[in-house]
């Protein structure tokens, strides 16, 4: 009688104790499923893996080579794109590319200076490359009141500005 229970608790130790490790550690799940796939994986999904290896965020050419990664990707198939096991790296470098053209704008509008020559010049860099930020982007744009100051306050110059070319341009007539 001690002999089947004994058996009978190694037969269930056998199989719970592979379930309680792949829970504690769900990396090995991952490795595991990914060592059988990565015999089946598409030349085109090899060669979106090999770009999202590429990517260097120290390197000049980090943004280009994140989009150059995201467009290959966003062209497989959605069979080729579960085949590619580094997309997590992927959407975190496309993320910070993203974050990127927010930073931009943030430091064009820190660099305002109204006692500066180049104030409205900046003022209105800053202005164009906010406007050109998505909606998603432009939520991070922690410093957009700044801006908006800033603009108040040339709108009388730029007023004057208008009012006089147009005055020179009726003079030329």
């Amino acid at each position: 009688m001690r002999f089947k229970s004994f058996v009978s608790m190694g037969v269930a130790a056998a199989l719970i104790v592979p379930t309680l490790i792949t829970a504690a550690n769900p990396e090995l799940a991952y490795a595991k499923t990914a060592s059988k796939t990565s015999k089946k994986i598409s030349a085109k999904a090899k060669s979106v893996i090999a770009k999202i290896k590429a990517i260097n965020p120290k390197k000049s050419n980090y943004v280009t080579k994140t989009k150059s990664a995201v467009n290959a990707y966003k062209k497989l198939s959605s069979k080729d794109k579960k085949m590619v096991y580094n997309y997590g790296t992927l959407k975190k470098h496309w993320t910070t590319v993203q974050n990127r053209k927010a930073k931009q704008v943030i430091t064009k509008i820190k660099a305002i200076n109204s006692k500066k020559s180049d104030y409205v010049l900046k003022t209105k860099s800053a202005l164009s490359a906010y406007n050109k930020l998505s909606k998603t982007d432009k939520k991070k744009v922690t410093n957009y009141s700044t801006l908006k100051k800033h603009w108040k306050n040339i709108q009388p110059y730029l007023k004057k500005v208008d009012a006089f070319n147009k005055s020179v341009a009726t003079l030329n007539k």
